[in-house]
């Protein structure tokens, strides 16, 4: 983006959807990591490092996982979700907007679908 060129972020540490999202005990297999719902709800797509107007370039942000740990379409749902659904938030909403609690209590409603 500090180039002028326009990017997709999709930073490993908040990105990929390969980790654990929790205790691995008690996760099925995984890559390794540990990316929590909150840690995804707190990633910024626009990073401090970029100057000036150059935010523009910065068109979103997507999710990753790689399925060598994914044996099945319901493990690879498990994997995504509900992490994707903090993503999305991340991405539609100001950065001023976003309230992990109203976040939380919104998504509590939809478990039961997931």
């Amino acid at each position: 983006a500090n180039a002028g060129h326009d990017v997709i972020m999709t930073p490993g540490s908040h990105l990929y959807f390969d980790s654990y999202q929790t205790d691995p005990r008690t996760q099925p297999e995984a890559i390794g990591g540990y990316l929590t719902l909150d840690k995804v709800y707190s990633y910024d797509p626009i990073p401090a490092a970029i100057q000036g107007d150059k935010a523009k370039h910065i068109l979103g942000a997507q999710a990753n996982i790689w399925t060598e740990y994914v044996p099945t379409t319901e493990h690879l749902e498990y994997m995504v979700f509900p992490r994707a659904l903090a993503l999305a938030e991340v991405n539609w909403t100001n950065k001023d907007g976003k309230s992990w609690t109203d976040f939380r209590r919104r998504l509590q409603s939809h478990y039961k679908l997931l």
